[in-house]
């Protein structure tokens, strides 16, 4: 069963956030894969310090990937991919041994 969610204003710190991304990029489901862990780990990081416009497909392609200028996330699905990977992995808890990443 999925861990309780705190109230809608409770405020969870960013050192919490962090501490809790340390914890998931260690589990074993993570440590298998090093492209979703980097795009966790960025989207985590551009979110906690506030910089939206890194969040979008083309810049992820860049920073993430290290795919060239001449990327374009409309042809070439790696994003989308890799997020949909992540979300996937993130969403079932199957994926989580007891006690891991919690």
């Amino acid at each position: 069963m999925p861990a309780e969610l705190p109230p809608a204003h409770a405020s969870i710190s960013n050192g919490e956030i962090s501490a809790q991304l340390a914890r998931i990029l260690e589990s074993h489901v993570f440590a298998k894969s090093e492209r979703m862990s980097a795009l966790l780990r960025y989207l985590t990081e551009q979110s906690l310090h506030g910089t939206p416009d890194s969040l979008k497909g083309y810049a992820i392609g860049l920073d993430v990937f290290k795919k060239g200028v001449s990327f374009d996330p409309r042809v070439d699905t790696t994003v989308r991919t890799e997020a949909r990977r992540l979300r996937t992995t993130l969403l079932f808890g199957s994926a989580w041994p007891v006690g891991e990443a919690t």
